[in-house]
């Protein structure tokens, strides 16, 4: 009798070993950290948490910034191209729920996608922000004013949907309490003008910083601060804006604004040319240079090799410049990452 008591419980152990075996085998594997998440999907072509957008059937299309709102929707800003004629690009800006998907809470008309043509030259967005009121605040350059050069542009639209029934663009959507019809035209010169970066300070003001061509051959940096209502900020630089020469062919990539309303700038000083180093400088709310950084000139160049250039800056916590670019090092491409005092120096303990 023992024995078979032990038998069947032998048995038993065996058919739970097994059928826990077979569950584990049903089972997906719990994602690890860094796994792409499957949960996010959608768009024209899909795979297991990403999807190419091809937000025009031909020709080039490009994403080049990213917001979250405040539901969680992912809202992207860049260009697509038209009618696959090479180099002519709209601003393009596309909507997904947080699954990735097109519902019809976020469509603009019967898309998801919204666009917005000013010319047929190579029009780009490079940044999309969202501000305190839910707006999407877009920044980049386009030949704005049916010329012949670019124009830094800042277009602010409401974040509603079904702004029209197909083939919506900006106009549909624009915040007309923005410069009167959503779009303001920031002219530096009278030349080609880049805006590459935007930031949102505390007030809602808005921040832009790029480059313009200031002769054939030679290029300056340009910041400049914009009032909520689409006008220049004239407490910023006595006129909203303010163009830079800190050696040659100087640009502006990226900014952030710190937490005392102070930008600070990453780009390049020398682009283009062998001694080209990248350059950080920090702004004061006044809009002018900050003579408290950078050991009193406002501004620092650093050399990591040959033709090193400056792309995005991101502020610690504890005020400390992160900044990340490109350096050629003996021929190769390579990244450069590198961290600054809040007073402009080289952190040596990073």
């Amino acid at each position: 009798m023992r024995f078979v008591k032990r038998l069947l419980r032998v048995v038993l152990a065996t058919l739970i070993s097994f059928t826990s075996l077979a569950l584990i085998a049903q089972t997906p594997a719990a994602a690890a950290e860094g796994d792409l998440d499957a949960s996010f999907q959608g768009g024209q072509t899909s795979t297991d948490g990403w999807h190419v957008g091809e937000l025009h059937a031909s020709g080039e299309d490009g994403i080049v910034d990213i917001e979250i709102d405040a539901s969680g929707n992912v809202i992207t800003g860049g260009w697509w191209n038209n009618n696959g004629n090479t180099n002519n690009y709209s601003w393009s800006l596309v909507r997904y729920s947080s699954a990735g998907g097109c519902t019809d809470a976020l469509r603009f008309d019967g898309n998801c996608q919204t666009n917005q043509w000013f010319s047929s030259k190579a029009d780009v967005m490079t940044e999309i922000m969202i501000d305190a009121n839910g707006k999407y605040v877009s920044v980049g350059y386009a030949d704005a004013n049916s010329g012949t050069d670019f124009d830094c542009v800042v277009y602010r639209t409401h974040s509603t949907n079904d702004w029209k029934n197909t083939a919506s663009d900006f106009g549909d959507g624009a915040d007309t309490s923005f410069s009167g019809d959503g779009k303001f035209v920031a002219t530096f010169g009278s030349e080609h003008e880049w805006c590459r970066a935007g930031a949102l300070d505390a007030d809602g003001k808005i921040v832009i910083a790029g480059y313009l061509k200031n002769t054939s051959t030679d290029y300056d940096a340009i910041i400049g601060r914009i009032n909520t209502d689409g006008t220049w900020d004239t407490s910023f630089s006595g006129d909203g804006k303010y163009q830079l020469s800190f050696d040659q062919d100087d640009i502006i990539q990226d900014i952030a604004i710190q937490t005392d309303g102070k930008i600070v700038a990453v780009g390049t000083t020398d682009w283009g040319h062998p001694e080209g180093d990248i350059l950080v400088a920090r702004f004061t709310t006044a809009g002018a240079l900050d003579t408290s950084f950078g050991g009193g000139d406002g501004w620092v160049r650093t050399d990591f090799d040959t033709q090193d250039r400056g792309f995005g800056v991101e502020l610690q916590s504890n005020g400390k410049i992160v900044i990340v670019g490109r350096c050629d090092a003996s021929g190769d491409s390579d990244g450069a990452v590198a961290r600054f005092t809040t007073a402009g120096a080289l952190d040596t303990t990073f």
